[in-house]
């Protein structure tokens, strides 16, 4: 155990507690729980504990995994050491790589390991792993600003805005403009993007939240992207007909949402029936696959489903998702395709892609594997087999 530090009482409420899943963060297969803290414990993991009903919290090592439970370094100080083993339930917190892992631990009792006192518990019925957006945020600098004009309100004109910082997931903007007037989870569109040295990006955002950074005067709104490429498209004219052909291994929720009854717009989401979400979104096509699909068995429901969304063509474009998380050693896939049986995935795909005529965008998704060189061999895949096509 490491040092010590107060902790108010006034603490977010994690799912774990109620031994359910009630987050799309949260992860319940016991199997999945199990390899994520085993990974964190291979990287010698510490952990913040937050013992239930005490304002203290202390800092300590998770040091063995099983299907038993898992093993917890004693405290240093004995006062700590009776918190852990009196409490009704503990929180931890920790990492796993740059994501943050939450869960909560029921009756901790003494026990030992390698000879040295430590704490025992069962495993957790639920663990929240938590992606959070700031873990793919790059600051723009003010030496080359990076500007989002928003459309007007009525009566108005439009407003030019400084970009703080742009994600995968969304941007953030100096907010010196009357925030009040973009109420939070309202969407605005079209917004124009226009990043020094590249062409102006068309982009629906939706505001989230607001927040103060140090160095800034003015409040920042986080925004997040809901528009896709295929409606950026059909803004400026090139495009009337789009199809999404989403391949990552969990339901393209989010797409289906924005779609929604738009029928310029073909969504075809093919994904692991009991994966995240939990609840899913009706896409105009869905396809679900059961625990552990194999490649014959995947290629075969490919070929099929992909026919019948080319049949409601033609498109103008298509935009494909390649994910890397049905591959067998994903953590979170739940499927078992080989690199090989991905490799001939993306391959039929970027082929009846081209028979169709149709001008494809690819956006890599997914990819949760042990070994990240496995997720760069898979996209690196991906990008090549398009690149044979296009010379």
């Amino acid at each position: 155990m490491l040092g010590s530090s107060t902790h108010s009482e006034d603490r977010p409420v994690v799912a774990g507690e109620a031994a359910a899943a009630t987050s799309p963060y949260d992860v319940v297969d016991p199997v999945v729980v199990r390899r994520i803290l085993e990974a964190m414990c291979s990287r010698r993991a510490m952990l913040t504990v937050h013992p239930r009903g005490s304002r203290e919290s202390f800092v300590t090592q998770l040091l063995h995994v099983d299907e038993g439970g898992v093993v917890l370094d004693c405290a240093s100080r004995q006062e700590h050491d009776d918190l852990l083993l009196t409490a009704p339930s503990v929180r931890l917190e920790g990492r796993d790589g740059d994501v943050p892992v939450v869960f909560v631990l029921a009756t901790p009792s003494r026990g030992t390991y390698q000879r040295h006192p430590a704490v025992a518990a069962p495993l957790p019925a639920v663990l929240q792993r938590v992606q959070r957006r700031g873990h793919f945020r790059v600051h723009v600098p003010r030496s080359r600003p990076t500007h989002c004009w928003l459309p007007p309100d009525a009566g108005g004109e439009r407003a030019r805005v400084r970009v703080v910082d742009l994600s995968c997931g969304g941007l953030s903007l100096a907010a010196d403009f009357d925030v009040g007037s973009w109420p939070l989870r309202q969407v605005r569109g079209p917004c124009e993007l226009r990043i020094p040295g590249e062409e102006a990006l068309l982009v629906q955002l939706q505001a989230v939240r607001t927040f103060r950074e140090y160095g800034h005067v003015a409040p920042i709104l986080a925004c997040r992207f809901v528009g896709l490429a295929g409606t950026a498209e059909q803004a400026e004219g090139r495009a009337r007909r789009a199809l999404i052909v989403d391949l990552d291994v969990h339901q393209g929720d989010g797409t289906a949402a924005i779609v929604g009854d738009d029928c310029t717009i073909h969504t075809l989401s093919i994904h692991g029936r009991n994966n995240f979400p939990f609840r899913k979104q009706a896409s105009r096509q869905d396809v679900e696959l059961d625990d552990g699909t194999g490649d014959a068995a995947y290629l075969a429901t490919l070929h099929v489903a992909l026919g019948r969304a080319l049949a409601c063509g033609p498109f103008d474009l298509a935009i494909y998702l390649a994910g890397a998380d049905p591959y067998e050693g994903d953590r979170l896939g739940r499927l078992a395709l080989s690199k090989g049986g991905l490799a001939r995935r993306d391959a039929f795909v970027l082929d009846a892609l081209r028979a169709a005529s149709t001008p494809v965008a690819i956006a890599m998704a997914g990819g949760y594997a042990d070994d990240v060189d496995d997720i760069v061999d898979i996209h690196f895949a991906t990008v090549s087999a398009a690149l044979a096509r296009w010379r």
